[in-house]
């Protein structure tokens, strides 16, 4: 991999030879071992004889032309059956994807269970005030903790977003004039995340009242781009249109963050 580039001096080079040899001689222990372990001295002995035969040399001649001939014949005929692969796959696929789909995941029989505790107000340290001009609603919070961030940074279709001073939470209120219940609205928010990634598991789910107003908690952790996130999220149906506060950290945080967490969460008040 490395012999030969370029700008390489040839100290360097020798180096990294010598390095290989002595990892052959390493090898060999191991590969003693190995053998050892999977054929008896009798298989051996008929083994090297058989190497030591016109037929036998000429397989350990052209061992490396056939593997490389072998790779080439095995990707063309991968990419002249590519599309009975997907033939193949797309009943599959499409099984796969329709147990995320909104219509699967509503569920209007679902009896959601009153959590404990169930009444919730804004903490008093929750002083700051952010007042929305589009909807009814307001949102109290801590600015010892949190600030407001540009939401084009996290979701350009929030109404607000917040972040805390640590930079470990985040929580992004979604706010949309739809007429919808909390079925509907918990349907759609997992759509939207199993979209993301297929790797979603609901911790917990339940109702809350939160300043005199229910709304339904979920409790999820996800794996999204290589990073584990927990999600401590809110969902209110008011007659004016459905919202969602959705509020996240690192997974391996939210013991840390958990109270600071529905802190923010529970500083949003209807009008």
């Amino acid at each position: 991999m490395y012999v030969g580039e370029e700008n390489m001096s040839q100290e360097v080079s020798d180096a990294i030879s010598n390095w290989v040899k002595s990892g052959f001689v390493a090898m060999e222990d191991s590969m003693v071992i190995i053998y050892d372990a999977q054929f008896s001295e009798q298989d051996i002995d008929e083994m090297l004889a058989f190497y030591h035969t016109r037929v036998g040399k000429k397989i350990t001649q052209n061992i490396d032309i056939i593997s490389d001939l072998s790779i080439r014949a095995g990707e063309n005929w991968a990419k002249n059956n590519k599309e009975a692969l997907f033939e193949k796959m797309r009943p599959v696929i499409e099984k796969e994807n329709e147990k995320y789909s909104y219509e699967s995941l509503l569920n209007p029989e679902e009896v959601f269970e009153k959590l404990t505790p169930y009444v919730y107000g804004r903490p008093v340290e929750s002083a700051s005030l952010y007042k929305s001009t589009t909807f009814p609603f307001t949102v109290n919070y801590d600015s010892t903790q949190f600030k407001m961030i540009d939401c084009t940074l996290v979701n350009g279709l929030a109404d607000v977003c917040f972040q805390s001073l640590d930079e470990q939470v985040f929580t992004i209120i979604i706010v949309e004039d739809l007429n919808a219940g909390l079925h509907e609205l918990k349907a759609v928010a997992l759509r939207n995340m199993y979209n993301a990634t297929k790797e979603v598991e609901i911790k917990k789910i339940g109702l809350l009242n939160v300043n005199e107003q229910e709304v339904l908690n979920m409790v999820i952790d996800a794996h999204v781009n290589n990073i584990d996130f927990t999600y401590d999220n809110y969902y209110l149906t008011p007659i004016w249109g459905v919202m969602q506060i959705i509020t996240f950290c690192d997974a391996a945080e939210y013991k840390n963050q958990a109270s600071k967490m529905r802190a923010i969460n529970n500083g949003i008040k209807l009008k």
